[in-house]
């Protein structure tokens, strides 16, 4: 993650996590119908106007795409979890 502003805090997550994430699904009639399969894909971000070069920036895709909000909520709540479980880079301005 980025550090937008002083304030912000800033946590990490080890793609080896992330893809192991196997708590996406949709379910139809109480049976899984599609699981997600949870990918990390380096997207540098470089030269962007008013921003500082991340070389370290990565976005999380699913294959397949999402169908509808409830996989993506799943997913929300599964990258909290694995982010409360380690520790803040850089604590909030809250906690420092």
């Amino acid at each position: 993650m980025t550090q937008k502003a002083p304030t912000d805090g800033v946590v990490s997550l080890l793609t080896s996590d992330v893809r192991a994430t196997d708590s996406v699904k949709t379910f139809e009639n109480g049976v899984p119908k599609i699981t997600y399969k949870i990918d990390v894909v380096s997207i540098p971000l470089i030269g962007i106007p008013g921003e500082t070069d991340n070389l370290a920036h990565a976005e999380i895709r699913p294959n397949p795409e999402y169908k509808g909000n409830k996989p993506f909520k799943r997913l929300l709540e599964r990258l909290a979890f694995l982010a409360n479980a380690r520790q803040w880079e850089i604590p909030p301005y809250e906690l420092r």
